[in-house]
């Protein structure tokens, strides 16, 4: 199939202009990655070398998607162009490039999630070691630092990427790199900031010329440092930006929907197309969701999104429960009549909620009816305390140096993670230059005293033993002792966290488990 083939209107302009840059404004459900996949598909016939074309999505699946429907029209070299997130390129730039090694840094990544405004898991043992460290506020507050600072502390889209102004932003940005160089790891967020900083101080670099073509996809959800990354990538080529300020759902992570407004402001002869009739949804859905959209625009009269006029009507049940238990319970019903009685697959019901906590009730109600349902909150992999310890018996037992599990592990089951006790280990740590287990291991046997650490010892002395216990068993053993099926949360895990196998049961014999997410 050629790269036009039943293309017409806006769609057919997308993919042709060669007009750069292009900012394509599209709604949801009106075919903005349909028009983009052909823009590519039109790049590869035009006989444009693939490995020059970046393709920046925000999730793997989106990338892989992009390749596989590219194959799927007979595309040559679609397999060739380097399409995935913004922090994998940036992975793989600071990687190619030794700024790790030249940092002193080991992209070892915190794992972390949030809840109620506050990193949880690895990232909350380092919050409990920040908080105590200095003047930064409570948790939140420091989450929110966090947050700025793998902004490159532009928090807002006026602000200039690049380092923090204010005194105690800069206080504790030398905090957090301290734990994060002394545990031997990285936020996931820093990888842009430090390809960022890497480009700006290397414009003979090869990464600077490596792309003719660079496309984005939702770009209303990057924040000013990954915007000024792009530019530095698309400076010598053409960029194709698309997004819609109306789905900006990361202003958490100073994600700001103004960097697609105002675009053109910055960047001269922008050419804009607009994509705004659903193709997806039915006309009464589609109308319903214009009027609340246009509550961002109070002075706008036209449509923001408007229906394909030969989609059905749709219909629209608007019900109101009392609790959030008996809103559970009657989803779950009308799910099983949908699956049931009507002839409906799992896979063509989704629903939606604004809290993740209401999700879980509705994911587990319908489960126990024996309907298929899979949730999207990806943090729960790792959210129950089962999990989380398999977790860092599984990355210790790999590597027992893994500070970062380490230190997870000897303080997370007291409210404070026994941070003062930790605080004198790591005191000792950097004086003498031994690693925090080799510390452990000598406060273990009475070679090295410490004033009141026995609690450490204590939790050192279990995982020891666990670890112990575990050596010389197979992989399929590991797992059954780890995740045994009744422990809550690790079923979720197990099924999910894999990417090279989905099967529970198929799982305790996958060679990648040991390898990051």
């Amino acid at each position: 199939m050629t790269w036009n083939e039943g293309l017409t209107g806006v769609a057919l302009q997308i993919a042709a202009t060669t007009s750069t840059p292009l900012r394509v404004m599209a709604g949801p459900g009106t075919g903005k990655s349909f028009a983009m996949k052909r823009r590519v598909a039109r790049l590869l016939e035009q006989d444009v070398n693939p490995r020059r074309v970046l393709a920046v999505t925000f999730t793997r699946n989106a990338a892989a998607g992009l390749v596989e429907d590219l194959n799927a029209l007979g595309t040559t070299g679609c397999d060739k162009i380097v399409a995935g997130t913004l922090h994998a390129f940036c992975f793989r730039l600071l990687g190619k490039e030794e700024v790790f090694n030249f940092l002193g840094r080991i992209p070892r990544p915190v794992v972390t999630f949030g809840k109620a405004g506050v990193l949880q898991f690895e990232g909350g043992t380092m919050l409990e070691d920040l908080v105590s460290q200095g003047n930064f506020g409570t948790k939140r507050d420091c989450t929110e630092r966090i947050r700025a600072f793998e902004a490159a502390w532009a928090r807002v889209q006026s602000q200039t990427p690049g380092w923090p102004t204010d005194a105690t932003d800069r206080l504790f940005q030398t905090a957090l790199l301290e734990w994060l160089v002394f545990h031997r790891a990285m936020l996931i967020g820093e990888l842009v900031p430090e390809a960022l900083r890497f480009l700006r101080n290397n414009p003979t670099c090869e990464a600077r010329n490596a792309f003719d073509h660079v496309i984005v996809d939702e770009y209303q959800d990057l924040n000013r440092a990954e915007q000024e990354l792009i530019d530095l990538l698309a400076a010598n080529g053409t960029t194709a930006i698309v997004g819609d300020v109306d789905q900006s759902i990361y202003r958490f992570r100073h994600a700001n929907p103004k960097g697609i407004e105002t675009f053109h402001n910055t960047h001269q002869n922008t050419y804009d197309e607009t994509l705004d009739e659903c193709r997806r949804c039915p006309t009464r859905v589609v109308a319903v969701a214009d009027h609340f959209i246009k509550h961002n625009h109070p002075a706008l009269t036209d449509a923001r999104l408007r229906p394909k006029p030969d989609n059905p009507e749709g219909r629209l049940h608007i019900v109101q429960w009392r609790t959030i238990d008996e809103e559970a319970a009657g989803l779950c019903r009308y799910v099983r009549e949908l699956v049931t009685g009507r002839g409906y697959a799992p896979a063509d019901i989704l629903i939606l909620t604004p809290r993740r906590l209401l999700g879980y009730g509705i994911r587990d109600r319908i489960a126990e009816t024996g309907v298929a349902v899979h949730s999207f909150y990806h943090e729960e992999a790792l959210e129950s305390e089962d999990a989380q310890r398999a977790f860092a018996l599984l990355n210790l037992l790999a590597d027992n140096e893994d500070r970062v599990a380490l230190r997870w592990w000897i303080g997370h089951d007291s409210p404070t993670t026994r941070r003062e006790a930790y605080r004198r280990v790591r005191q000792h740590c950097e004086s003498t230059g031994i690693s925090p287990w080799a510390a452990m291991t000598a406060l273990e046997s009475g070679a090295l005293t410490l004033p009141s650490v026995t609690p450490l010892v204590t939790k050192f002395r279990e995982l020891r033993t666990i670890l112990q216990s575990l050596g010389g068993q197979s992989l399929a053993q590991i797992v059954d002792a780890l995740m045994p099926p009744n422990s809550e949360g690790c079923e979720f895990y197990v099924a999910h966290h894999c990417s090279h196998c989905l099967n529970p049961k198929r799982f305790k014999t996958c060679s990648m488990l040991f390898k990051p997410p």
